[in-house]
């Protein structure tokens, strides 16, 4: 996933380098030097209520979009035209929803909706969009054409507003001379704040570990309580067994012939179950890429590693040797002799360091 993320760096970006100015925008005269470097987009977010007439209001990331966006990538809505006519002069201003938003409003588009006192319709709603990067793809949003929001005054609302500007730098200049003239234009604004591609991914990679960090946590729990079910099974199958136990050992059988016995079954078990559980750990990206939201633009790709094999078939063998020895070495508490009084007490775990 870490690759894919790198991958698609400046998808999740939104552009070769983002300009957030805060509350401010930026002046005229910078966007025209930004202009200068390359293609230059212009986005608002602001926390704002959108309302259905007769529904509870939804509070709201609202994205203010210019006709550039995005850059890189494409935003994919149903219908597919929905993000062209967002730019188009309609008679009543268009806002773009996201399915969390249309499944708590029950909104179809056509619907009008009401963002700060102003009335809007709703064309489409948004199955995707590539800056994913940014925090309001993760809950409730709604994106509306900047044109809009400059002739129906909304920055007045109360609302906080955050400014970013993306530029993609033409493919006949250099990347990173481009990026130290635009640092250098901000090196003395404490207020503008500049993000690369490699930065973008921060918060998932972030949310990654995390997930990572949890899933070894209940991966250590899941083998102290497997190791334990099989030190009961294993004892449980010896006091099964134990009629058999005491023929073999009345036929000459020591207690650790017995034991190497029934240790190599366990250990060709451990094999085949170690070998379909790595199989189905290497095909589970596959189910996971129909479960991860399109809105991520993630794809998995299965790999194999003989490496990460052995490294699970280590860990299993060691959970095998810690939890099951002790029920194997009970097995010396069986005797031949029983087999004449005809009684069998259960045996319990036995532990020894010989």
């Amino acid at each position: 996933m870490n690759e894919e993320i790198q991958a698609n760096s400046k998808e999740l970006l939104g552009g070769d380098i983002q300009i957030n100015s805060g509350i401010e925008p930026l002046s005229t005269n910078t966007l025209e030097k930004l202009a200068q470097l390359g293609q230059i987009s212009e986005m608002i977010e602001l926390g704002t209520m959108l309302t259905k007439q007769g529904d509870t209001p939804v509070f709201t990331q609202l994205r203010v979009v210019d006709s550039q966006y995005p850059l890189y990538g494409v935003m994919q809505t149903t219908p597919k035209d929905a993000a062209q006519k967002l730019f188009l002069s309609e008679a009543k201003p268009i806002v773009l929803i996201n399915e969390n938003i249309q499944n708590q409003l029950q909104l179809n588009v056509g619907d009008d909706v009401t963002i700060m006192g102003q009335n809007f319709a709703v064309g489409g709603v948004i199955s995707s969009v590539p800056d994913i990067a940014q925090s309001a793809v993760f809950g409730e949003f709604a994106i509306i054409n900047k044109a809009q929001f400059d002739k129906f005054n909304l920055k007045t609302g109360g609302s906080f507003l955050h400014h970013h500007y993306r530029l993609k730098i033409s493919p006949d200049k250099t990347t990173e001379g481009i990026i130290n003239q635009i640092e250098i234009i901000f090196a003395d604004d404490k207020s503008v704040e500049t993000r690369l591609p490699k930065d973008s991914g921060q918060s998932l990679r972030s949310a990654i570990d995390n997930f990572s960090n949890f899933l070894n946590l209940v991966a250590v729990s899941a083998m102290i309580i497997a190791g334990i079910g099989i030190s009961n099974t294993l004892l449980s199958f010896v006091n099964q067994r134990n009629i058999s136990i005491a023929v073999k050992k009345s036929l000459g059988f020591s207690s650790k012939v017995i034991q190497l016995i029934y240790f190599y079954e366990i250990i060709l078990i451990l094999i085949v179950t170690s070998i379909l559980a790595y199989f189905i750990g290497v095909l589970s990206p596959i189910l996971a890429n129909s479960l991860i939201p399109q809105a991520y633009g993630i794809e998995l790709q299965p790999t194999f590693s003989l490496l990460s094999y052995l490294n699970i078939a280590f860990i299993g063998l060691l959970v095998v040797l810690i939890f099951s020895i002790p029920s194997l070495y009970s097995i010396s508490s069986i005797k031949a002799v029983a087999l004449f009084r005809n009684t069998f007490q259960p045996v319990s775990l036995h532990f020894s360091t010989k």
